[in-house]
């Protein structure tokens, strides 16, 4: 992944960008807001870690909205802030934020896990897209298929050439093939003779000096078409086939699709696209397509031999639209009774011919959509080509999503409306399904998103379930949390049972959410614990998963099926987890998206434990830091300013909090003193712990000599020192008095 770190803080930049590369992401780097607009325009990431304030004063939030009204392209982004704030937090998540984070001493530790994260989500937001993408595809395609069809009924024999050239043409352009073919088999001259050929500009035609093919010289090219498999060649550097690759490497072709013109049961030729430019690659349902395009060849073909036997023989109706893979019929637009289909409407639909023959397009259609009914002909009779859609009634009562393409047609001298239908109901119910998918994964982001912004130092059990058990459709949610490294664990809350803590109480005799349990729930299930692990029965679980009086209590009012366990974890510690209970015949929704919920539960859990713990760390720090006896103080290694001060401090060397706050600890040092003193910084600087003797200044003007003990503290993200001074001034003087004695004793 392309990740763009906008920071001025270069030692922070620098510690993202080793954390980031160590996970193999291409990381640049840029300290301002004009630099990163330079740089977006040059290489467009995949994400941005974006400081929310830099130091030239510019904000985050006006450069995104600036990019936004300016309709420039913004990246996927996480903003970082050096303090947290709520507002902020929710004007970036407006802009959309994929995540807030504060710069605080846990940020390096967790910003792999919040990498993976928005990456994972970023990727499915793409595969999303692309599969959107695809469906749409698809759908243009078939309805140029579906067109193409459609041209070809009731076309004059003399103008069917030019059609079949202009498909080809078409087709090409919209699967962008450089050069495509119409290739006919002649199995008794043994060779493979080119009918139509269409080439992109800036390509030379081959028509004219290779006109047939050898079929000695295709390779195992026949064989393959006469069993109806298309020969796809994704990369002809790596095709087996010795004698065709040498014969059209020539050619430059990189890489060229065949799809065998199956009539019934017999090769009659194929139709080829080939790509030079670059390789092209071909899904299973564009070739499918193509397949259906290869059958309108085929259609034509037949045409072209009957075309005089059906003028002969006066049939109201062509072959192309007799045999068209797709159902088909024409109706009357005044008494809309059906006055022919095809074979394919007929196996679709359920009914006979004569069946479909004495009924009209009202018969087909559910009463309630009647109304619908008369707008889609009435907009079938003002154009002469239309697409509506529609729900249809076959024979069997199935109800069917379909789209319907039609154009005006004279059958016996009248008006009449020729449809080709195209069932998309599994279409639309995978789209719906996608839909649904979409939602459930975004208000999962959005609940996620407000109790882990929510900053509460609570966690809200009871949310957390509630959602599980919304995004997993189970009947019961519980969620147990471990205790004590895994020796003991309680059920935090349980969803699917109102007031279950006055139920249980009643019930069980006792508070089941206070209750504590001397053992790990999976360790005697007999299996090995899983991300998600699915169980039978309700049974199968009985004190294990959950305590045995609540698995009676719910076996017995319940009608219970599979029990689904899913582990909630923070990278390899086990947090807890999630236990789910479905009614029988129901199985768990949205695997992909409980597993990531159950994934962000446990890293919110680990956050606020970290954080508790932080605080209560930070709070005992402060206790005996600022009530010490003895003076103590901070001060900052780069600018050797004072950065706090406890109150023996103030007490002892008369300053104020404001004016120590003011200081430098050269400022209580005597003059000839201050050179060591910088030297003893400098060359101490990397030392964790040191013990001196200095001379200090006190307030009044007073001289003191000070024992010093000084550590290797950071300080509000600084690198500094902390410092507790001791008076040894008596000391040093009643020791002087008493060698002085001694010296006297020894004279004398």
């Amino acid at each position: 992944m392309k990740i763009l770190i906008i920071e001025d803080d270069a030692g922070i930049a620098e510690l993202f960008r080793e954390q980031l590369e160590e996970l193999n992401h291409r990381v640049d780097w840029v300290d301002t807001f004009s630099d990163a607009d330079r740089q977006l325009q040059v290489d467009m990431p995949d994400l941005m870690i974006v400081d929310y304030r830099l130091t030239s004063h510019d904000n985050a939030q006006d450069w995104l909205l600036q990019r936004k009204a300016s309709s420039l392209t913004i990246p996927d982004f996480i903003v970082s802030t050096g303090q947290g704030d709520e507002r902020i937090a929710v004007e970036m998540m407006k802009l959309g934020a994929r995540d807030y984070v504060v710069k605080d001493s846990m940020l390096m530790t967790r910003l792999p896990d919040i990498i993976r994260r928005v990456g994972a989500e970023i990727d499915n937001e793409k595969r999303l897209k692309e599969a959107d993408k695809l469906i749409e595809k698809q759908l243009r395609f078939t309805q140029l298929l579906m067109r193409i069809s459609t041209s070809f009924i009731n076309l004059p024999l003399s103008e069917v050439e030019s059609a079949i050239q202009k498909s080809l043409e078409e087709i090409s352009i919209f699967v962008k093939a450089d050069q495509s073919y119409i290739i006919n088999y002649d199995f008794e001259k043994r060779v493979a003779e080119i009918d139509n050929e269409w080439c992109n500009e800036g390509f030379t035609p081959r028509i004219s000096s290779l006109k047939s093919i050898p079929m000695d010289k295709m390779g195992n090219w026949i064989s393959l078409h006469e069993k109806g498999k298309v020969v796809y060649v994704k990369d002809l550097n790596d095709y087996d086939q010795i004698d065709v690759k040498e014969s059209i490497q020539k050619y430059g072709i990189k890489s060229v699709i065949a799809i065998p013109v199956m009539d019934d049961e017999k090769c009659v030729g194929y139709v080829s696209f080939d790509s030079i430019k670059e390789n092209r690659i071909y899904s299973e349902s564009e070739q499918n397509l193509f397949r259906v395009f290869a059958q309108l060849l085929v259609n034509i073909h037949k045409r072209r031999q009957q075309v005089e036997a059906l003028r002969l023989s006066g049939e109201k109706y062509h072959l192309l639209f007799q045999q068209n893979p797709q159902p088909m019929w024409i109706f009357d637009l005044e008494s809309l009774s059906f006055l022919e289909v095809n074979d394919a409407a007929i196996e679709h639909y359920g009914y006979s011919r004569e069946e479909f023959l004495l009924h009209n397009v009202r018969d087909i259609r559910p009463k309630e959509d009647l109304e619908h009914l008369y707008k889609n002909i009435e907009i079938m009779s003002k154009n002469n080509r239309a697409i509506v859609y529609a729900r249809h009634k076959k024979k069997d009562k199935e109800l069917i999503e379909v789209e319907l393409t039609s154009v005006h047609v004279l059958w016996n001298d009248k008006m009449a409306i020729h449809v080709m239908v195209n069932d998309i109901t599994e279409k639309k119910l995978a789209q719906e399904k996608l839909q649904e998918k979409r939602d459930v994964l975004n208000k999962m982001l959005v609940e996620t998103t407000k109790f882990i912004e929510s900053g509460s130092d609570e966690i809200n059990y009871s949310k957390i379930t509630e959602l599980m058990y919304e995004i997993s459709g189970a009947k019961f949610a519980a969620f147990n949390e471990y205790l004590s490294s895994g020796l003991e664990y309680m059920t935090r809350s349980l969803s699917g049972i109102t007031d279950f803590v006055r139920n249980s109480t009643n019930i069980l005799g006792f508070n089941l959410l206070e209750k504590k349990w001397k053992y790990d729930p999976f360790k005697n299930t007999g299996v090995e614990r899983e991300a998600m692990h699915v169980f039978r029965n309700i049974r199968e679980i009985a004190d294990r998963a959950l305590p045995k009086p609540v698995i009676q209590l719910l076996e017995s009012t319940f009608n219970l099926g599979e029990v689904v366990v899913v582990s909630v974890n923070d990278n390899d510690k086990l947090i807890g987890d999630f236990v789910l209970l479905f009614k029988k015949g129901v199985s768990i929704k949205n695997k992909e998206i409980v597993e990531l919920f159950a994934s962000q539960v446990g890293q919110f859990i680990v956050r606020k434990q970290t954080e508790a713990t932080m605080r209560e760390s930070e709070k005992n720090y402060r206790l005996l830091f600022s009530n010490n006896p003895q003076p103590m103080w901070i001060y900052d290694l780069e600018t050797l300013a004072f950065l706090e001060v406890n109150e023996a401090a103030i007490l002892t060397y008369g300053y104020s909090r404001k004016e120590f706050l003011s200081m430098s600890i050269l400022d209580i040092r005597p003059p000839e003193d201050i050179p060591e003193v910088i030297k003893s910084v400098i060359a101490n600087k990397e030392t964790p712990n040191q013990t001196s003797r200095w001379r200090h200044i006190k307030k009044s003007g007073e001289i003191i000599c000070a024992e010093i003990s000084s550590s290797a503290v950071e300080f509000e993200k600084r690198p500094a020192r902390h410092v507790m001074a001791t008076d040894i001034t008596k000391r040093l003087k009643l020791e002087e008095e008493l060698n002085k004695k001694m010296s006297e004793f020894l004279d004398a």
